[in-house]
């Protein structure tokens, strides 16, 4: 893997939380890359790290020890501020529970994103569009979440994601609140958006659902061990 392809590089990073009069080692000298394109999955139980990875990668933490690199910046290096802006424009989130506002139509909720950046709300109107329109929901923009399903929700969900054309999307257990034919659905989508180019991390226990990434990593007690990468389908 060339330097200049990696997206995300975890060198030796740790994490530790003081519960009491304890030491939690919630991610123990982990190394790990993650190349443009890739779609990979992060496979554990509760407890095992993963969240915490997740919350590193996604720049919503910071290390104790070891660095990550983020398109070869230092993440350390940067301010909250600036933090917060790469956050939003590099990285797409997708949540268990949606995370939808849920006083504002789909459209609005995919806007928001994008008015944070800047952009006038006419043009973030019309982008917020495409991709609901992308994720098969452009007939629903003027519906609340309340009238939506839980898989139709979802799709707003990473309509919002896609709608700022991050570089990575971080997928934390995209399936867990829904019945089994709807994550498929969703995970169909998912395989799409990787096909099409775009870099997909997700965050699972679900065993069928990491079996959809390319590649998959195993945390367990904070620790990272890599599987072979695999073909799909």
């Amino acid at each position: 893997m060339s330097e200049n392809s990696v997206t995300i590089s975890l060198q030796d990073v740790s994490k530790v939380y003081q519960m009491g009069e304890e030491q939690i080692r919630a991610l123990d000298h982990v190394s790990f890359d993650v190349a443009k394109g890739e779609y990979v999955a992060i496979e554990g139980p509760s407890g095992s790290g993963k969240s915490t990875f997740m919350n590193l990668v996604g720049l919503l933490d910071v290390c104790d020890d070891g660095r990550y690199l983020l398109d070869g910046v230092d993440v350390a290096t940067l301010s909250d501020d600036q933090q917060a802006a790469i956050r939003n424009k590099k990285i797409g989130f997708i949540f268990q529970n949606f995370n939808l506002l849920n006083k504002m139509t789909a459209l609005e909720n995919v806007e928001v994103p994008l008015m944070y950046q800047g952009m006038d709300e006419k043009r973030a109107a019309q982008q917020a569009a495409v991709y609901l329109d992308k994720v098969e929901l452009g007939s629903r923009t003027d519906h609340l979440p309340t009238q939506l399903s839980g898989g139709q929700q979802q799709r707003v969900a990473i309509a919002r994601a896609l709608a700022c054309q991050p570089e990575v999307i971080l997928a934390d257990e995209p399936t867990g609140a829904l019945d089994q034919k709807t994550g498929s659905d969703i995970m169909d989508l998912l395989d799409r958006l990787n096909h099409e180019g775009q870099t997909i991390i997700v965050i699972t226990h679900d065993h069928k659902v990491a079996l959809r990434a390319r590649r998959i990593a195993h945390m367990m007690d904070g620790h990272l061990t890599m599987e072979d990468r695999h073909e799909i389908h």
